[in-house]
Formats: structure tokens, sequence, C-alpha cells
């Protein structure tokens, strides 16, 4: 009899065991899983950028994004800002470099991606990730301070929103280049020797005479 409760003790070891390695990729995964790169953001230096997620699952309880890693190629982040709350489905959560944050029209971003990783991802050719449960690959994407770059490629005016639902656009284009001065001259001058001649804006010189 004390053998057969040892072996049914040991039994329920083994099977406790099994049950916590099979519970525990969702546990960790739990509350942060369904989170998708949305849209990224760039103006040609790479000192604006924004990278937006978006919960794109139906349990509304996706609270961990604020604990999660956004990644590119060369560049790393984990975010410290904590759980968020209430319903997640459907809703934003904005990740941007200072000057993004600074900018006229733009919502306030959930996380802050420090100096030390801006740029924080290439326009040419980059892949940004959420953790390990998704990522946008990035090719050519528009770096005139006007359009982003979303899903499936798509070029649109970018509309960065914050997970309050906070929506706007920057303008984040480069300073028209100043207009070509053409320089036209007309009036009387004098030869360094010879008569005064007249230069009208157009033509050639009219010979005034002397004192003409």
């Amino acid at each position: 009899m004390r053998r057969a409760r040892g072996f049914v003790s040991k039994t329920k070891f083994y099977v406790a065991g099994l049950f916590l390695l099979v519970a525990l990729p969702t546990a960790v995964s739990a509350g942060i899983h369904t989170w998708d790169v949305n849209e990224v953001f760039t103006n040609a230096d790479g000192t604006i950028q924004f990278v937006e997620l978006k919960d794109n699952g139906t349990s509304g309880a996706e609270f961990g994004v604020g604990n999660g890693t956004i990644s590119s190629n060369t560049q790393s982040y984990v975010m410290t800002e904590g759980p968020v709350t209430g319903n997640t489905s459907g809703r934003h959560y904005l990740v941007a470099t200072p000057a993004f944050a600074a900018l006229a029209g733009a919502p306030t971003p959930d996380a802050i991606i420090p100096a030390g990783s801006i740029p924080f991802f290439t326009a040419a050719s980059d892949v940004v990730a959420f953790g390990g449960f998704d990522s946008l690959v990035v090719t050519g994407a528009p770096t005139d301070g006007v359009n982003s770059y979303g899903v499936s490629g798509a070029v649109a005016v970018n509309s960065p929103t914050n997970y309050a639902g906070v929506s706007g656009t920057v303008n984040a284009a480069p300073p028209p280049a100043p207009p070509t001065r053409t320089l036209n001259m007309s009036g009387e001058w004098f030869m360094n020797r010879g008569q005064l001649i007249d230069i009208p804006i157009n033509g050639g010189a009219v010979f005034c005479g002397f004192g003409g």
C-alpha cells in the first residue's frame, strides 16, 4: 500500500510538472501577443520617428504592451511604462522619438525611444518587430516628413494614434528651398572711355550720346 501511495504521489508530481511546462508559454505571452506593428514613420535623417502598435485581438485583455520590446535590425528598446488599463481591442500604442513628440499636432507618445537608439529603424530596408509576436518588413519607406509606411507596404499621410485614442498628423518636411533670384540690370552706365550708354531691361545697349 505504501508503494502504491508513492506511485500515486510521483504520478501527480509529473502530471503537475507537465501542466506547468505547457502553460508557461501562454502565461509569458498573455496580455501582449496580439499587438502588431501597424505604422512607422521617419524623416530624412531619422531623428523624427514613430512606431505605432495596434491590438488586433478580440480578448480585450492585452494589458502588457507597456512592458514589451520593439526592435529593428540594429536597435532594441525594452519599454518600462507598465501595463495599460481598459479594453485593449482595436487600441493603439505609440512609441516615438523626442523630436516627434515636440512637433505641432503630434499626439502624446505612450513611450519615448531613448537617444541612444535613434535612428531606431532605417527607411530603405529594415524589419521593425514587437517582441516575437509580430514584425513589419520596411522597404523604401517615405522620408518626406509627411507620409508613413504601414501594413503590406501601404504609404499614406501619417496618422499616429496613442493609447488614449488621440490621433494627429505631423509635418516634418524640410523647409522649402529659397527661390532663385535673377538680377536684372538697367540704368545709365559710364564706359571707362567713351560715351554714355543706356542698358534697358531687355535688348541691347542704346547709345545716348554725351549728356543724353
